[in-house]
């Protein structure tokens, strides 16, 4: 059975993902053989772009950009390409998350200053008041 291109990249996306956070549960929490094999197969089908029940289906989510994109590549190629796409959509995302942290932490700490001056002179009221009362 020749493995054609029938997983197209949201769709590919998904099924990487989706099998990686399987495998996770499995190997840490539930060691439930078919958590594991449904994972496995989820990822083997994102990084082949192949899936054989698409293909007895006759379905198939990859546009025809997709499908240009690995044309006579073999399998092996096509996962190695697919590896590469998923470590860059990686390194991507956890910058963009880097960033998002260090504008939460400028925010948090701008907040925790006003925060601080705010209780600098509740606490110099309250010791005022203290005084007069004396």
């Amino acid at each position: 059975m020749k493995l054609d291109y029938n997983v197209g990249s949201k769709d590919r996306n998904i099924r990487i993902g989706v099998g990686i956070l399987l495998l996770v549960i499995w190997l840490f929490f539930a060691k439930s053989f078919l958590i594991f094999a449904v994972g496995a197969i989820l990822l083997a089908t994102g990084f082949f772009s192949f899936c054989p029940a698409y293909k007895l289906l006759g379905m198939n989510t990859a546009s025809v950009m997709d499908e240009a994109k690995f044309l006579g590549d073999t399998p092996v190629e096509r996962a190695s390409e697919n590896l590469e796409e998923v470590k860059q959509e990686a390194v991507k995302t956890a910058e963009e998350a880097k960033e998002k942290a260090a504008e939460i932490a400028d925010e948090a700490k701008v907040k925790a200053s006003e925060l601080a001056d705010e209780a600098k002179e509740t606490l110099a009221d309250a010791k005022e008041e203290s005084k007069r009362k004396k």
